[in-house]
Formats: structure tokens, C-alpha cells, sequence
């Protein structure tokens, strides 16, 4: 059973724009996410009850976090519960009709 996801990109110009799907995935699965630092990462591994950020040139770090992750107690229903009020389609949905409402 899984207990973390990891997200391991490498800097590049199309990553640096990209928002991962993985991410939304794994929270979707109540999975802790591991991370690259790259900006839309940090924008949605926001938090400790998330998961973890690293620089990508330091795979020392990767395997430290990888490591306290998978010791630690994970709250899985928290993390669905954070994806669900956050990041889920039910969550966005008033968003995306206003915004379609607007550009009429």
C-alpha cells in the first residue's frame, strides 16, 4: 500500500509552467506528496500535513524525506478531506461558472 507520492521533476521551462496532475491524484488518494521545488509545486505541496518540497539536486534530501515520511503517521482521511475542500472539481465548480459567467 502506498503511502506517499512523489513528484520528481527536473527544472525545465515547460515543468516551471506546468501544474502536475499527480498531485491532485495522490491527495485524491490521501497520499503524502514528495516534491520537486519547483513554483507550482510549492504552490500545492503548500504544508507539512501535505507533504515535503526538496530541491532537485539534492537526492540526499529526497531520501531523508522519503524516509521520515514513510515512519510517520499519516493521516490519509485528512488529506482527502484538504483535496475534497481545496482542490476538487465539487470545490472549484462556483469558481468556473463565475468565471464563465464573466467572460460572456
Amino acid at each position: 500500500k502506498c503511502r506517499i507520492g512523489l513528484v520528481l521533476d527536473i527544472p525545465s521551462k515547460r515543468r516551471l509552467m506546468a501544474i502536475p496532475t499527480k498531485i491532485f491524484e495522490y491527495y485524491s488518494a490521501g497520499l503524502k506528496v514528495i516534491a520537486s521545488d519547483l513554483p507550482n509545486n510549492r504552490r500545492f505541496v503548500n504544508n507539512e500535513k501535505l507533504g515535503f518540497i526538496f530541491n532537485a539536486n539534492n537526492p540526499n534530501l529526497l531520501a531523508e524525506k522519503m524516509l521520515e515520511t514513510t515512519i510517520q503517521s499519516i493521516d490519509q482521511l485528512a488529506i482527502r478531506e484538504i483535496f475534497e475542500n481545496d482542490y476538487s472539481w465539487e470545490s472549484q465548480d462556483s469558481l468556473y461558472k463565475k468565471l464563465y459567467k464573466n467572460a460572456k
